[in-house]
């Protein structure tokens, strides 16, 4: 058999296709199939090159393994081959077609209907080899099943330890640079009003009563002079006592003619008692026509003691309220902070200067001094962010290996209370919290990979530094084993 092979591309067609047939000369035309890829050919195309190898008098043959393919040409009566090799050593079924007669007898195609295919043949066939291969594969979804589908959940609780340690702090001033072992500071203000009396202890001096006497005037011209009351008679001297005439008078004209009135001292005390001759003065224009003295002493001026507050009694008093105000700006203070914040009462200063008012002027007389102090407070505060964030950097470095935090939260206690230390404050605190043992999961799993559950709580308890026993949940709930695989076990670590 010399038959033409025509090797087909994945990209052919029906139309590349039958140009190709076109150039064969054979008796035989034999089509190969590409191993790689397919030639979608359906039922109408293979009758239409069926036809063209039959008007070339020619037999059609087909070279591939796809099973629809063979199924549609084998009931057109194109044989179909597996390889080239089964092609050129088996013999064509079919006789070689020639243009159908229209008296010759329809073939049956039922005889053309390709036989069913065998799904095993020879040893695959028997009944033992199939029953391992079907016990293997049931054993391999058992297997791939106990692998991947039970869960194990343990809930596992280290024991709790306290960690404490007594730490020194300090902080620098507010405003100032702050180093890596200092704690940031704040700063507050507040403006308080306070008010206090006491009884009054010192005394004072007070003039009680007028000094009077006689002044007496001589004319200095030929007219005579009115004298109106109320004229201003005084001694010389940069502090002059003044005397006022009593009553208006004149004198009578002619020079040296002379007239006395009485007067009266301007301002009460003992100042007022003068010596004869010691009121030389005139005020106004009467000193032109007049002179004027007293003849003789002038007396009666007195004073007298009174209480009244003494500088102690306002210097002390100010210092009471002071003290006061002071006391209550730390509690308004320590009530404005934060959680966790920490006051430096040694801090407190005022902010500006204190607004002080008296209720007796200084001189004057008053059994009883009152006060009224408004002044402005400035105080400083560590903060607690600061605090617990170098609190926790020292614990950490003390920690014990293997350890860690239990809780985030921290308990403080102040030891030493804050105080002046070099220009930066100091004090010391008691810094406690919890720690507990770290879990190494995968050396728990390890211990209890493919144990029976029930054992796997004891197993952890005598491996691990627990609180309480291991809870260990299955699911399925009937599974008896811990998980082979450690993506199929969860650890929960209870704080």
């Amino acid at each position: 058999m010399k038959a033409q092979i025509i090797q087909l591309e994945s990209q052919d067609t029906l139309i590349s296709i039958r140009d190709k047939m076109s150039w064969a000369k054979t008796p035989d035309i034999l089509l190969a199939w590409p191993r790689h890829g397919r030639v979608r050919l359906n039922l109408l195309d293979l009758k239409l090159l069926q036809r063209q190898a039959s008007a070339a008098n020619s037999r059609l043959g087909l070279v591939t393994r796809e099973r629809d393919l063979a199924l549609l040409a084998r009931n057109l009566g194109i044989p179909v081959f597996a390889s080239l090799a089964e092609a050129n050593r088996l013999d064509w079924d079919a006789p070689p077609p020639g243009r159908p007669s229209r008296r010759s007898r329809r073939p049956d195609l039922r005889l053309r209907r390709p036989a069913p295919a065998r799904l095993f043949d020879g040893w695959q066939a028997r009944l033992p080899v199939r029953l391992a291969f079907f016990t293997l594969g049931a054993m391999a979804v058992l297997a791939l099943a106990a692998v991947f589908l039970p869960s194990a959940e343990i809930a596992l609780q280290p024991r709790s330890e306290t960690q404490a340690m007594v730490i020194p702090f300090s902080a620098a001033a507010y405003g100032a640079s702050v180093s890596s072992n200092q704690v940031r500071v704040g700063q507050m203000t507040l403006t308080l009003e306070g008010s206090g009396s006491q009884a009054s202890t010192g005394q004072v001096t007070l003039p009680q009563e007028h000094a009077a006497g006689t002044a007496r005037f001589r004319n200095l011209g030929e007219s005579p002079v009115s004298i109106p009351a109320g004229t201003i008679l005084q001694t010389p001297g940069l502090i002059p006592v003044q005397f006022s005439v009593q009553q208006a008078g004149e004198v009578p004209g002619g020079f040296g003619r002379e007239a006395d009135l009485p007067i009266r001292a301007v301002n009460p005390g003992p100042a007022g008692n003068l010596e004869a001759g010691s009121l030389v003065a005139l005020q106004g224009s009467l000193g032109l026509l007049l002179t004027a003295t007293n003849p003789d002493p002038t007396g009666g001026g007195t004073e007298t003691a009174l209480r009244a507050p003494s500088t102690v009694d306002r210097a002390g008093l100010q210092a009471l309220v002071m003290a006061g105000l002071e006391e209550g700006a730390l509690e308004r203070f320590a009530s404005m902070l934060a959680d966790g914040d920490l006051l430096l009462p040694h801090t407190l200063r005022l902010n500006g200067e204190p607004v002080v008012s008296y209720s007796i002027a200084e001189g004057q007389a008053g059994d009883m001094l009152a006060l009224d102090l408004a002044v402005s407070f400035t105080i400083e505060y560590a903060l607690a962010e600061s605090i617990q964030e170098l609190s926790r950097e020292i614990l950490d470095a003390a920690l014990q290996i293997g350890y860690e935090p239990a809780e985030a939260g921290m308990t403080f206690q102040v030891i030493t209370a804050p105080a002046d230390m070099a220009g930066s404050s100091a004090w010391e605190m008691s810094v406690a919290r919890q720690v507990r043992p770290q879990v190494d999961t995968p050396a728990a799993f390890q211990a209890i990979q493919g144990r029976p559950a029930g054992e796997a709580g004891s197993i952890l308890a005598g491996l691990l530094p627990l609180a309480q026993d291991p809870q260990v949940r299955m699911s399925p709930a009937w599974w008896p084993w811990i998980p082979l695989t450690p993506l199929r076990v969860d650890f929960l670590v209870l704080p």
